[in-house]
């Protein structure tokens, strides 16, 4: 019977291991949200747990569950373009990257471009409670200075209450979604097809 030399599988072990690793942290989870409209707090929910779910036709939320390194770049930057391919009318991202553990060179550059996307689009790119690890990365890749501070939020409701205030208020006018508090009522010649923001296609 043959067998390996302990060092050979010893390093095979480990290959595998990092093999398995990379593949299992190479797609993490990106979920869409909207307020559940149920529960008082209008508490963020993914789209795929709302009975009725229905998004802002200006504004994009996910939550980015898991890390943004070399391994899961091109996957994330992948969900994005189908984002902004699926609704160009959600010109703004509001990025919950409390969930987001780790960040590399890579991955700065991941969301470096997604912002200047969104910018040359007319849109913009910010983020709900970065990990410090996070916020220290795009410190040295200098990321972080030609986003902004401003556009890093501890709380969801300035975030929003923020960005709303930078949304096209034409737009606003006819919607029906009415998903934020910002939003105040429903305007009665709105359509169902502005809600859906149908109309931003």
């Amino acid at each position: 019977m043959l067998v390996a030399p302990f060092h050979v599988a010893i390093l095979t072990g480990v290959s595998l291991s990092v093999l398995a690793y990379l593949h299992r942290t190479s797609r993490p989870r990106i979920h869409a949200l909207a307020p559940d409209r149920d529960t008082e707090a209008g508490r963020l929910t993914p789209l795929d747990e709302l009975a009725a779910p229905v998004e802002c036709p200006q504004l994009k939320l996910v939550r980015i569950e898991g890390s943004a390194y070399f391994g899961a770049a091109q996957y994330v930057g992948d969900r994005l373009h189908e984002m902004r391919q699926r609704r160009p009318g959600q010109k703004r991202l509001l990025v919950m990257a409390k969930s987001m553990n780790f960040i590399d060179i890579a991955g700065a550059e991941l969301w470096e471009l997604e912002a200047s996307r969104r910018r040359q689009a007319g849109g913009d790119l910010y983020f709900h409670r970065p990990r410090s690890a996070v916020i220290e990365t795009w410190k040295k890749s200098g990321f972080l200075t030609r986003l902004g501070r401003d556009h890093l939020f501890d709380s969801k409701r300035e975030a929003i209450a923020t960005i709303f205030s930078q949304l096209d208020p034409a737009i606003c006018a006819g919607c029906t979604a009415r998903i934020f508090k910002e939003c105040g009522p429903a305007p009665a010649s709105a359509t169902v097809g502005d809600a859906r923001g149908e109309g931003t296609r």
